[in-house]
């Protein structure tokens, strides 16, 4: 079984309490390097984005939101990263198969 997984991560950017949200691909050792469709990750993060921005000024809290870290053109920035496992292990296949 082939795993890979996109995640959110937040990375200090410096030691005070600022934050971009970083994005995250994490990638097995028997997976193929991954195809990763940027733009559509970048509008659906963009879209998350102001949906939290929405509800937070709903909420009272005028324009807060969360950065993204984007790259000079605006867009998410995508990090892939190397596990040093296959999926299968990473899966806990006999955990899995409990179930």
């Amino acid at each position: 079984m082939i795993i890979s997984i996109l995640l959110l991560g937040l990375i200090p950017l410096t030691t005070s309490t600022d934050f971009d949200v970083k994005i995250l691909y994490f990638k097995p050792t028997d997976v193929p390097d991954p195809d990763i469709d940027v733009a559509f990750h970048d509008r659906i993060l963009k879209d998350i984005q102001l949906h939290y921005q929405s509800e937070m000024t709903r909420h009272g809290f005028d324009g807060k939101t969360f950065p993204l870290e984007l790259n000079k053109d605006g867009d998410v920035v995508i990090y892939i990263i190397n596990g040093n496992h296959d999926s299968e292990h990473l899966l806990l296949k006999k955990y899995l198969q409990n179930f």
